[in-house]
């Protein structure tokens, strides 16, 4: 009489045990319980069992810990790992499981049916795997019922069987596939070294465990973790080899939307580094004109018309980068509100004049601003934000401009496939000009088109930013054209509100 398969049960709660077992009493199987890995571990020195079911959450070592030693010791490397969490769902943790070599991820509560249905297919593979060792026999049933593919080779790598998972992985019939060599599966992108190392580790005698980057019939690409295994018959001599594999694209996508996601984190790290740099920068340049001021006269008590409107200049300089890193704040936190009142534009370009006629004046630019004859002079709009989304941009184009112009133009523009008609923008400069690589880049947080601490131009990068998600937030847009050594023009277009 054959002696019952075994399954070991792992928890650290008495309760779950009592309760896991009650599951498997209609198994013909022998349980055995362990409340700790160290007391797993040494079962396997008394037992050998067909399956595993491991809690993860367990003092001094975790269910992952408990695999990874199961995986290293050769007579337990292929015992087949279900884990069951109550306390881990999230796809990082179901990752970590399947990492650790687990063949199932079972979180509670659970259906007893599934679970049973699952344990009975392990159960039948492990019968007919130590049918292997005592004959010539295929894996039957279990391998036709498998949840895994499963294909079958002589010595020589020609295909003896396959399973019906893996001809509906591949797309392949299974007469298209007996009779061929694996390699009708391979894309191109496993890399030739991986083969070689399989086919060492075969005949030397050992079970390969890898990964192949594999084609089907239609050409799309798949990965598939695989375990090959020679089997010998009662001589020792090999006479098959058996892959069992897994699907595991949906694993290797999450991997890449994972390294995405770190390289992204990386790049805005290194983005808010430099912010910091930056404006440690533009923050001591101010301060260094103020203490200057204020030592000079300490000493001279005569009043000195000069260094007062330099150390006052310099405070505005630092109100403005304040006030700047305050509007990327609120709008970061979603804090800003938005109030439509009648605008006058012609005595909005008149405001934005004056503010701007020193900067200009100092700089010996040309400043022209105007307004399409077709423009409607009274609009419905936040003035306030409009009013800041045009500085932005006139304080951007003096500031890259040594000589020459710049100009404010606003005109109304049909809404495309809408009715509504568009209120355009153009601010257009003589200046540096923007090299084409880096045209986006200088809308994103905390981004120069030079953002060297030795540039020449001042700012801490984040005035087109705050434009461009002001703009979007009023429903509108904003782009640029850009040639290095000839000037900028940047365009916002908004939703245009006549008012009579």
């Amino acid at each position: 009489m054959n002696a019952l398969q075994k399954i070991l049960i792992v928890d650290d709660r008495k309760e779950n045990l009592i309760a896991l077992r009650q599951v498997l009493r209609c198994l013909d199987v022998e349980v055995v319980e362990a409340s700790s890995g160290n007391a797993a571990l040494a079962a396997t020195l008394d037992h050998r069992f067909a399956l595993a079911i491991l809690d993860v959450m367990m003092p001094e070592m975790s269910g992952f810990e408990l695999a990874e030693h199961l995986r290293n010791d050769e007579n337990t490397r292929l015992l087949p790992i279900i884990f069951i969490t109550a306390a881990y769902p999230d796809e990082l943790h179901i990752f970590s499981g399947y990492e650790a070599g687990g063949v199932d991820y079972i979180v509670k509560p659970y259906a007893s049916e599934i679970l049973l249905a699952k344990v009975k297919i392990f159960l039948e593979l492990d019968s007919q795997r130590q049918e292997l060792k005592r004959s010539n026999l295929v894996l039957g049933r279990a391998v036709e019922q498998s949840p895994v593919s499963v294909l079958i080779t002589d010595t020589d790598g020609v295909i003896q069987q396959v399973n019906p998972k893996l001809c509906e992985l591949t797309g392949y019939s299974p007469g298209e596939l007996i009779g061929q060599n694996p390699r009708i599966l391979q894309s191109g992108e496993t890399s030739p070294e991986t083969y070689q190392a399989l086919w060492d580790t075969l005949l030397s005698g050992n079970a390969w465990r890898g990964m192949f980057h594999n084609k089907r019939k239609d050409g799309s690409l798949f990965w598939e973790q695989a375990v090959i295994s020679p089997v010998r018959n009662d001589e020792g001599a090999v006479i098959q080899y058996v892959a069992v594999k897994e699907d595991i694209s949906d694993r290797i996508r999450m991997e890449q939307d994972l390294q995405r996601a770190r390289e992204d984190a990386e790049c805005a790290g290194q983005a808010k580094l430099r912010f910091l740099q930056i404006m440690s920068h533009e923050l001591r340049t101010p301060l260094n004109g103020i203490l200057g001021a204020l030592q000079i006269l300490e000493y001279d008590k005569v009043y000195n018309a000069e260094l007062t409107t330099s150390a006052k200049q310099a405070l505005f300089s630092m109100i403005d980068i304040i006030d700047n890193m305050l509007e990327a704040s609120r709008l970061e936190s979603s804090e800003l509100s938005f109030t439509q009142a009648p605008l006058q534009l012609e005595l909005l370009l008149a405001t934005l004049g004056r503010m701007f006629s020193v900067a200009v004046q100092n700089k010996g630019l040309h400043l022209r601003m105007s307004l399409a004859e077709d423009l409607p002079r009274r609009i419905l709009t936040d003035a306030a934000h409009l009013k800041q989304i045009i500085a932005h941009l006139m304080s951007n184009a003096i500031k890259f401009t040594e000589q020459g112009t710049v100009e404010v133009r606003m005109n109304q523009e049909s809404g495309g496939t809408s009715d509504r008609p568009v209120l355009r923008i153009d601010v257009r400069d003589t200046g540096i000009g923007i090299d084409p690589d880096k045209q986006q880049l200088v809308f994103a947080l905390f981004t120069q088109g030079d953002d060297s601490l030795t540039r020449l131009h001042g700012g801490i990068g984040l005035g087109l930013t705050l434009t461009k998600r002001l703009a979007e937030l009023m429903g509108g847009t904003i782009g640029l054209q850009s040639c290095v050594g000839i000037g900028t023009t940047v365009t916002v277009r908004l939703p245009l509100v006549q008012l009579p």
